[in-house]
């Protein structure tokens, strides 16, 4: 679990992040005794009762929900994926020349 890596580390008023299989009660309860701050990934097909939870959480029943993708995320999503074919292309052809270059001798 992720408890004993953060024992060391000075986490008071942090932003911690986790995927879903760190969304546990144990960890979210040490961040908070630590004075740090928690954004965990739940799951509805894992964790379907929080993901409820959450949502009702959410829900303002006298409205309308008025929520939609902002453009400026929608415009980083795009920047990353270009970012990142543009890493992996490059990686590839790191990789091809080097195979056909000759790699270093194993």
């Amino acid at each position: 679990m992720a408890i004993p890596l953060l024992a060391h580390c000075e986490i008071a008023g942090s932003d911690i992040t986790a995927d879903a299989l760190l969304t546990q009660r144990a960890l979210a309860a040490h961040l908070v005794a630590r004075q740090a701050h928690y954004h965990f990934t739940v799951k509805g097909n894992n964790q379907p009762t929080l993901e409820r939870d959450i949502a009702r959480h959410f829900v303002r029943r006298d409205v309308a929900p008025a929520f939609a993708e902002p453009a400026m995320l929608a415009h980083m999503m795009r920047m990353l994926a270009t970012r990142s074919r543009i890493v992996f292309d490059y990686l590839r052809m790191t990789a091809n020349s080097l195979g056909s270059a000759g790699a270093a001798p194993q």
